[in-house]
């Protein structure tokens, strides 16, 4: 079943939380960068469900290195 647009409102306030069921012990894997979005896959641990953060490019800053 799809995530509802309450959960994933939840989620975005929350995101170190489980949108399916809440839990906590979630884990990031690797992330996929295509035009300026990145993708990231997560696991929920206690509940198996598998599910996509969604990152977009909103800034960029100059690094200055010391000589």
């Amino acid at each position: 079943m799809p995530l509802t647009k309450q959960q994933k409102k939840a989620y975005l306030k929350h995101s170190h939380k489980c949108p399916f069921c809440g839990s906590i012990d979630i884990e990031g894997g690797f992330c996929e960068i295509n035009e300026g979005r990145a993708y990231q896959t997560v696991t929920c641990n206690d509940c198996s469900k598998i599910w996509s953060d969604c990152y977009e490019l909103v800034d960029v800053e100059e690094i200055e290195l010391s000589s």
